[in-house]
């Protein structure tokens, strides 16, 4: 199926929107900007006038418009259930309100799940059958595909890693409990993790999140030990994963994933010390590979996923 798709990419952080080229997984022409401070409707009306925009100008023919959302999703019925960091969301019928402005068949889905239908479909879970893809971006979340379908559990909720409790007593998440795993892996908690141990150390090495990762690849002693404290918690919570679901490939995406090699290869191992041994062998990590059109790129997979399944 070679077509062309409207895509919108709605994140905390920023919007982006633009046209795909199904069959190849082209990002044919985009727009982005940072997520406005106007909430819910402020954010519609950039996107609205981008579709209209990108329809306009497509060189060939859209058939239909694929949305790949930061936050819970009832996919079936189009509504956004909440979002945890733009305000105004909360049991939105975006699907509607997009086809009658738009007047294509729309789709709309979590992010993480178009992100891993991406990385499934064009990426590096390209050839598996069973394969599960965590963001790790302003928030946490993931995408499951089990036997070649993407998995949205009884209620259209699997999927929210990022509220795994993993330390009860932990520092506060976004949805208002402690401990999750958002709280401690995703990118605001890094930010936060890393200030406080320059703090407490009085550490007269002053870095940044950007320059974590390089630094304890370095050697620098307090980048090892924050990232060491963090790698801990990425691999209990990528254990519980695999311990669950069984799949061939975990993949790691998102701005807070910027692992090097063989940090990557030091969290696999992490989390195979922490499953049962005749599970260990089969727990494989890697990067995805999309990069940073992977949210465009998630939207279309959305739209054809459905549109396969009947719901577009």
């Amino acid at each position: 199926m070679s077509n062309c798709v409207l895509a919108f990419d709605f994140g905390g952080t920023k919007l982006a929107a633009g046209l795909v080229e199904t069959k190849q997984g082209a990002v044919l022409c985009h727009y982005q900007e940072p997520t406005p401070r106007g909430g819910a409707d402020a954010s519609l009306a950039i996107m609205l006038a981008w579709g209209q925009r990108l329809l306009a100008e497509s060189p060939q023919a859209v058939v239909g418009a694929g949305v790949n959302f930061g936050g819970p999703v009832d996919s079936r019925r189009g509504i956004i259930l909440e979002s945890h960091h733009v305000a105004g969301w909360n049991n939105r019928p975006l699907a509607q309100e997009l086809e009658e402005k738009l007047h294509l068949p729309i789709a709309v889905d979590n992010d993480a799940n178009g992100q891993a239908l991406a990385e499934w479909r064009y990426g590096v879970g390209s050839g598996t059958r069973s394969f599960i893809f965590i963001n790790l971006g302003t928030g946490l979340g993931g995408g499951i595909i089990i036997d070649g379908h993407l998995w949205h559990g009884a209620h259209g909720l699997a999927g929210e890693f990022g509220h795994f409790p993993l330390h009860p007593d932990g520092p506060l998440c976004s949805c208002g409990r402690r401990g999750c795993f958002e709280a401690l892996c995703a990118g605001p908690a890094l930010q936060r993790r890393l200030e406080e141990a320059l703090t407490h150390e009085r550490s007269p090495v002053r870095l940044t999140l950007a320059e974590l990762w390089t630094a304890a690849e370095a050697g620098v002693p307090i980048a090892k030990r924050v990232a060491g404290a963090i790698f801990e918690d990425l691999a209990h919570g990528l254990a519980i994963i695999q311990l669950s679901f069984d799949p061939e490939l975990i993949a790691l995406g998102g701005g807070a994933a910027r692992y090097t090699a063989s940090q990557l290869h030091d969290i696999q191992q992490r989390a195979r010390s922490y499953v049962l041994p005749v599970v260990s062998p089969y727990l494989h990590i890697a990067h995805a590979t999309l990069g940073a059109e992977s949210g465009l790129l998630g939207a279309a997979a959305i739209f054809l996923n459905q549109a396969r399944d009947g719901h577009a």
